[in-house]
């Protein structure tokens, strides 16, 4: 046995919001979005950088000095 269709309700479009807020809430997502970008950007960066410095290490052999690095 079928359930019935229940029609459904057409969506009401939003258009309470006024355009000059849409387009400071996109600015606002846009340069959240570049920060996010250049933040990661820099953490690749370190991350390679401190790749580098240990590869570096383990060429030269350790040494007493270094049993804690």
């Amino acid at each position: 046995m079928m359930k019935p269709k229940i029609p459904l309700k057409p969506r009401k479009k939003d258009n309470t919001r006024p355009r000059e807020e849409l387009l400071d809430a996109t600015e606002y997502l846009r340069a959240e979005n570049d920060y996010l970008k250049k933040r990661r950007a820099l953490i690749q960066v370190a991350q390679a950088a401190a790749q580098k410095q240990r590869n570096s290490r383990g060429k030269r052999g350790h040494t007493i000095s270094c049993l804690f690095c």
